[in-house]
């Protein structure tokens, strides 16, 4: 329905363009019209998002078990790989086409990826803490990009609070 919609409002406009009505007509064949929402691709987000949760797991198991294995280029790869999914969820999530559910999905691998770094820094430095402790440590830094991040998988609505706005804008 929603292309429908957006074929006759376009139609109605090159009407009046090329004098086929008044305007006052397409302002009268409008009215009744529905204006056009942007609905939530669900069967995106039921895919994409466990399929990036998936991912990020699959990496936070899968890396080595001590950080001293891992070569400087695998760190640096690793830091890369961690901003690249925050850039391209903010960038896929910005636009208002198609493609932002995919930023959805890029966000929360990069939390994923985010929570993996917090092993991988405890595993190069030996931080012998006890071990359940870094689940809340990841926790309380996914909480900090829900507050961040415009995201949905992060557990927020599209408009990031104000603070982070401000802080972003300030960067």
């Amino acid at each position: 329905m929603k292309k429908n919609i957006k074929w006759l409002l376009a139609e109605i406009d090159r009407w009046v363009d090329q004098g086929v009505i008044e305007p006052a007509q397409a302002a009268a064949l409008e009215k009744p019209i529905p204006a056009p929402v942007e609905a939530v691709a669900w069967s995106r987000i039921i895919f994409l998002l466990p399929g990036a949760a998936l991912f990020g797991l699959g990496v936070v198991f899968c890396s080595p078990t001590t950080g001293s294995s891992c070569s400087k280029f695998a760190n640096w790869a690793y830091l890369a790989a961690l901003i690249g999914a925050h850039g391209a969820g903010g960038w896929l999530g910005r636009s208002a086409g198609r493609y932002r559910t995919a930023g959805e999905g890029f966000h929360l691998l990069g939390t994923m990826l985010f929570g993996a770094g917090i092993w991988l820094v405890a595993q190069i430095y030996h931080i012998e803490e006890h071990y359940p402790q870094r689940v809340p440590d990841m926790g309380l830094g996914a909480l900090a990009l829900a507050w961040a991040l415009p995201s949905m998988a992060q557990g927020t609505p599209r408009k990031p609070a104000a603070g982070a706005v401000e802080w972003l804008r300030g960067l």
